[in-house]
């Protein structure tokens, strides 16, 4: 069953909202917990996964979003944590750069869209 490209952004917003949750505390905090960087990358590896299964059409209608970096999190991440080539700082430097920013993208297109994560 083919899903409404909403509820691929619902489900973005929702693990945005969970790597948020991650790291309400610090940087040292963030930086201390293995258990917590791992949760994040995983968060992170969802939202490319997600993001590439948003038809193209839909990618082109709504392309101010930054798909390609999403993308990116499926694609690259994965490599770099297995050769342990994945700098905590840049993954703290995206938490703090990125993820505000494709937040506010989705949410200003797309006001209600938590009512569609379920679906």
């Amino acid at each position: 069953m083919k899903k409404e490209p909403q509820v691929y952004l619902a489900q973005i917003l929702h693990h945005i909202f969970k790597i948020e949750e991650l790291t309400r505390d610090s940087k040292s905090e963030f930086l201390a917990q293995h258990v917590i960087h791992d949760a994040i990358i995983n968060n992170f590896f969802d939202m490319g996964h997600i993001s590439k299964q948003v038809p193209e059409e839909y990618r082109k209608q709504y392309d101010g979003i930054s798909w390609g970096i999403m993308d990116e999190f499926a694609d690259t991440w994965p490599v770099l944590q297995e050769v342990d080539c994945l700098n905590p700082d840049h993954v703290w430097s995206v938490i703090e750069n990125f993820l505000p920013v494709v937040k506010s993208q989705i949410q200003s297109l797309f006001p209600d869209l938590e009512q569609w994560e379920n679906e």
